[in-house]
């Protein structure tokens, strides 16, 4: 899977970004390298807490198909 992420310089020198795909997700850090360590957390995080997202499914006239990405 790939997921685009924007990064913006933040005032103090370092560098802060979101990823526009998954709203509320971001990261912060002294450089590039750091925030990418950070976002890749938080996004594995994201995708493995399965009792949010079975949460936001709703399966009223439908099925739930699992897939591995």
């Amino acid at each position: 899977m790939r997921i685009k992420a924007v990064v913006h310089d933040a005032e103090e020198g370092s560098y802060w970004a979101e990823i526009p795909a998954l709203p509320g997700l971001f990261a912060e850090g002294e450089t590039l390298a750091e925030v990418e360590a950070r976002l890749r957390a938080v996004v594995e995080r994201h995708l493995a807490d399965e009792d949010r997202l079975a949460a936001l499914i709703n399966v009223e006239n439908g099925q739930v198909l699992e897939m591995a990405l």
